[in-house]
Order: structure tokens, then C-alpha cells, then sequence
């Protein structure tokens, strides 16, 4: 829905003057895609329901969500910047190429490399090893014309998934991150943009709606065909329409690389903002509501 609404309507709500007709739809089309994986197990957490069955449904949703939608948006930033269709080829296969190494190969030798910091050394030490590899991955893959974000990304999933990188060091790193790097993002993003001169309502609007109602549908519908009854499936729509960090990621490297232009990028702003405040009491609404269903019908919740 994303790809077709901007490809129809690119010169009257999305064009940057760029003719990169092909390129922005596509950005659109991933960005309205992505469910934030860090948002949306914040809400759960405070929902209490992170351990149950609509909990891991919606977080493994959105791991694959989060990944599938990377590689799109370097696959993306790759056909941009070739000039030619063979050019663009090699591009998007040395992007999934890369993404296969990093998953398979990578992320089992860092599994070992945790395995031996974590023996050997203290608990700061082990988190300044997985930081300075995120940097190296950053580096490698700038190098390789794909933006350093997304090689950033691919190693923060490969030590994420190893066990010896644990909790305890998550928390630690999430913090750390929440507190110091979150705010400065953020602050960099408001000084750079004048989000009053270039607010667009009907843009907003359209962006907004989009995202809604395709995630919504497309969430409901899976969950319907997988089992899950009314409330469920609507409980875990609105999960995964919870967006986060990475739409805004995503949306400040397409800004600088003039495949959107400001008053897109605000109203992707202002749709991650929406998304994310009301998918916590809508999500806990429908939850509610089951458990009355269940309760009145002598089904255990």
C-alpha cells in the first residue's frame, strides 16, 4: 500500500525533484513496513504479557520484520547509488550476500568470541567488545557503499542472539543507550529540521492512514488464518503498528540521501509518535476483553 499510494500520488504529496520516482516508493513501501522491536517490548512489558503467547507472536513478528526491512532499505540505498541495472544487480546481492555472511559465519564465530570475554573478563569489558564490533561492522559495510547503520544492525543481531551475551548486559547497554544516545538523536533531529515551516497536515494524515490501516489488516488477517480469535488478532495488529526509532533512522538517511524531502520526513515523525502511544491501550483494551470472553465462556486464559 505504501509503494502504490506514493507511486500514484508522487508529485502531489512525495516528489523531491530528484525524478527518483522507483527509489521512493520503495523507501515508503519498507518504512511503513518496520514494527519497532524496542517499542513494542516496552508496551508488553508494561502489559505484563512479554512471556505469553500474543508476546512472542508480536516479538518475533517484529524481529523478522526489523531485519527483512534493513536489507530492503540498503537494498534500496544500493539501487540509488548504481547507475546502471547491472550495476544495481551486484548491488542487491552483495547487500543480501553480506547479510547471509553476517548470520551465518559471523554470528557464530562472535558467539565464541562472547563465550571467551565472558570467561575472561569483566562485565564492562564484554560490552565495550560488543560496542567496538558494531563499530567495525559499521565500518566494513560504509566501506562497501552500504550505510554504516545497517552494518551496525546486522552485528548488533548477531550478539544479541548469543547466550553468552546476557540479559545483564542488554540492560545495561539499553540503558546506557536510552538515557545518554536516545536523547542526543533526537535533540540533533529537532535542530536540523523546522518542523513548523514544512508541517504538511494532508501528508500526515495520508501517512498515517496508510500505515494503520495496511499493518492493521495485513496483522488481523494472518492472525485470523493462524487460529487466533477477534480480540487476539486485534491485539497483536496494533502491537505490530507500533513504530519506533528505526522509522526516524530510517527516514533522517533517506532525508540526507534526497530520496524523501522534510515535510515527509516529519510526517513519518509524527506517525511514529502516533503508532507508538496508541498501541499500548488499544493492545490492552482487546486483551481485557478476551479475558471476559474467556472468562464467561470457562475457557483458562
Amino acid at each position: 500500500m505504501g509503494f502504490v499510494t506514493d507511486w500514484f500520488f508522487y508529485q502531489r504529496f512525495f516528489s523531491t525533484g530528484t525524478n527518483n520516482q522507483l527509489i521512493t516508493a520503495l523507501f515508503f513501501g519498507t518504512a511503513l513496513s518496520i514494527t519497532a522491536l524496542s517499542v513494542i517490548t516496552k508496551i508488553m512489558m508494561d502489559l505484563e504479557i512479554l512471556r505469553t503467547k500474543i508476546g512472542n507472536l508480536v516479538l518475533t513478528s517484529a524481529m523478522i520484520d526489523d531485519f527483512l526491512g534493513w536489507i530492503l532499505f540498503s537494498v534500496i540505498l544500493q539501487m540509488m547509488n548504481s547507475g546502471s541495472k547491472q550495476g544495481s544487480l551486484m548491488s542487491v546481492m552483495m547487500v543480501l550476500a553480506f547479510a547471509l555472511f553476517m548470520v551465518s559465519v559471523v554470528r557464530w564465530l562472535i558467539n565464541k568470541l562472547l563465550f571467551v570475554a565472558q570467561k575472561n573478563l569483566k562485565i564492562g569489558r564484554v560490552i565495550t567488545i560488543a560496542i567496538c564490533l558494531c563499530f567495525i561492522s559499521a565500518i566494513i559495510t560504509e566501506y562497501l557503499g552500504v550505510r554504516a547503520v545497517f552494518g551496525a544492525f546486522l552485528m548488533g543481531v548477531a550478539i544479541g542472539d548469543s547466550q553468552y551475551f546476557t540479559e545483564r548486559h542488554k540492560l545495561i547497554l539499553h540503558q546506557f543507550t536510552v538515557n545518554i544516545i536516545a536523547p542526543l538523536f533526537f535533540a540533533s533531529i529537532g535542530l536540523q529540521l523546522n518542523f513548523v515551516s514544512n508541517f504538511n497536515l494532508e501528508v500526515v494524515l495520508v501517512i498515517i492512514a496508510i500505515a494503520c490501516i495496511a499493518k492493521l489488516i495485513g496483522a488481523v488477517i494472518g492472525c485470523r488464518i493462524s487460529g487466533l480469535n477477534q480480540n487476539e488478532s486485534i491485539a497483536v495488529a496494533f502491537g505490530m503498528n507500533a513504530r519506533g526509532a528505526q522509522e526516524i533512522v530510517l527516514g533522517l538517511l533517506a532525508l540526507q540521501s534526497k530520496i524523501i524531502d522534510e515535510k515527509v520526513f516529519e510526517a513519518l515523525v509524527v506517525m511514529t509518535v502516533f503508532t507508538a502511544v496508541v498501541s499500548g491501550p488499544v493492545m490492552k483494551y482487546y486483551l481485557i476483553k478476551d479475558e471476559k470472553r474467556r472468562s464467561l465462556i470457562g475457557i483458562p486464559t
